[in-house]
């Protein structure tokens, strides 16, 4: 992802994790306007976890 801040805005980064989906997406704070947003659906094994 390629950002850059604009001065006097304040950002957030959220997510969501279950065992079929995952989503990680930057929030302007004030307006909730999602800049982008990465989802990826179905079993992500990443390899270093184990459950």
């Amino acid at each position: 992802m390629d950002f850059t801040p604009e001065a006097g805005r304040s950002y957030a980064i959220k997510g969501y994790l279950s065992e079929d989906r995952a989503a990680v997406w930057l929030e302007e704070r004030v307006s909730g306007k999602v800049i982008e947003k990465f989802e990826l659906e179905g079993d992500a094994e990443l390899g270093f976890f184990e459950k």
